[in-house]
């Protein structure tokens, strides 16, 4: 009986250490799996002016875009007014010369650069863009109006650091004529959802979404003009957001910390 009662006991000990550290353990992959942004924003400053960082710091931010640049516009109107407060845009970039948005730069005295597309293969182009957004010292890419697919080595170096927004309520209607897509099918309310960007198009965790509702005689044109409003609020939110550090994504699930 004395021995049976002390293999039971030991049995129990084993199993009560067991399962304490299988809990430790899924606790802390858990935390790994949270992906914590304001780490990665400090990580890609380790070369940076030694001694200058703080917790209160400027973000950099670099905006890829290929027409109007509204979006950016917003953006832009927001840090000014201070609605976005310790941000700066560092640099456009444009694959498109004639890109209104570089206009729309030099207006406000920040650097539009143009890069040629002809110049390059897509990881090439890439690459040269890369190079760009390192010089500036980004910490945050956004998409305003790119239509380019970027490759993946760019996404990766900036794992959800790169935002884009698109004129629908993900993940339908993907892709061009998001608009016209939605009339289509005969859909009662669209919208815009902003999303960190990954290597499948338009696949990305979803950040935010605002809707409308589309209205009897819409057509692409009406429906994209009250579209771009909500498009222009979500994307200075979201922005915002991420500056203030209240973006925390875990696998597609991105939380929004008060």
């Amino acid at each position: 009986m004395l021995f049976l009662f002390v293999c039971l006991l030991f049995l129990f000990v084993y199993l009560l250490f067991y399962f304490v550290f299988l809990k430790i353990r899924n606790k802390n992959e858990k935390q790994w799996r949270i992906f914590n942004i304001r780490r990665a924003v400090n990580k890609s400053r380790i070369n940076r002016r030694a001694g200058q960082q703080t917790d209160i710091m400027t973000i950099k931010i670099s905006v890829l875009v290929s027409g109007r640049g509204t979006n950016l516009q917003s953006v832009i109107d927001a840090i000014e007014s201070g609605e976005i407060k310790n941000a700066e845009i560092a640099g456009v970039i444009s694959d498109k010369e004639d890109a209104f948005a570089l206009k729309r730069a030099e207006k406000h005295g920040i650097e539009g650069i143009y890069v040629n597309p002809k110049a390059y293969d897509r990881q090439a182009y890439d690459d040269a863009v890369l190079k760009i957004l390192k010089e500036k010292e980004t910490d945050l890419v956004l998409l305003a109006g790119y239509l380019r697919i970027i490759s993946d080595s760019l996404v990766n170096e900036y794992k959800n650091r790169i935002i884009n927004i698109h004129p629908s309520l993900l993940p339908s209607f993907k892709g061009l004529n998001a608009q016209k897509q939605a009339l289509d099918y005969g859909v009662k309310f669209t919208g815009c959802t902003v999303h960190f960007v990954e290597p499948d198009l338009d696949a990305g965790p979803i950040i935010l979404q605002k809707i409308i509702k589309i209205e009897d005689g819409d057509t692409d044109e009406t429906l994209s003009e009250r579209l771009l409003v909500e498009e222009n609020k979500a994307y200075r939110e979201v922005v915002k957001l991420f500056v203030e550090n209240r973006l925390e994504v875990n696998g597609r699930v991105v939380k929004i910390k008060n």
